[in-house]
């Protein structure tokens, strides 16, 4: 895998649009898009920022660590979720999507 890659899983996971992401990390959503699809990469400098900003490691987001090896220090179940993600049912996924949103909103209210 490769820093795009790791990118989209990201957000994938975490259910945030592209925009939700360039808007977190101070870039345009073309910038997130191009690095999704591989046309370019940051400056390793700011690889560093934007690992501390998602909250992942720098090695999972240069996608040298296994996707069963990912833990946030914020939520050390969110390798299972990553490992059950692509077996889940459209339903399962909407669900667990929810749940977070609910949770998020109880903490902003």
């Amino acid at each position: 895998m490769d820093f795009g890659e790791q990118i989209k899983i990201y957000r994938k996971i975490n259910n945030l649009s592209q925009q939700d992401i360039a808007d977190l990390l101070g870039v345009t959503k073309q910038t997130i898009s191009g690095w999704e699809k591989g046309k370019f990469s940051p400056p390793l400098s700011f690889v560093y920022e934007i690992a501390e900003k998602l909250n992942v490691s720098v090695n999972w987001l240069l996608g040298a660590e296994q996707k069963g090896t990912i833990e946030s220090p914020k939520d050390p179940n969110l390798a299972i979720v990553y490992d059950a993600w692509d077996s889940m049912t459209d339903a399962d996924k909407q669900f667990i999507a929810s749940i977070a949103k609910r949770i998020k909103q109880e903490e902003v209210d």
